[in-house]
């Protein structure tokens, strides 16, 4: 079951999966103390666009930013689904 999502413009190919590489990587940071976050190294395992893709690019940019109005994407939203392979921990310690 894939654990991670992840929201991006298309890169043709690449976003999809496809190709030789299909790997990802996507960061978790503590907004209370940056020095820590966790990052999740995964395959890519499903992608949608559509609603989910935006619905989740508003959700990170209103997160992040106090806006909910998402960057202008070169491409069409992609939302990405990952099978983690790889959780790496850094904390503050």
């Amino acid at each position: 079951m894939p654990i991670g999502c992840r929201s991006r413009a298309a890169v043709p190919g690449r976003a999809r999966g496809e190709g030789p590489d299909p790997r990802a990587t996507t960061p978790l940071h503590d907004r209370a103390d940056p020095c820590r976050h966790i990052e999740v190294r995964g395959q890519i395992v499903a992608t949608e666009t559509g609603p989910p893709a935006i619905d989740l690019a508003h959700l990170a940019f209103d997160w992040w930013t106090g806006s909910p109005v998402p960057r202008p994407a070169a491409g069409e939203r992609i939302l990405l689904r990952l099978r983690a392979d790889h959780i790496h921990r850094k904390d503050s310690r």
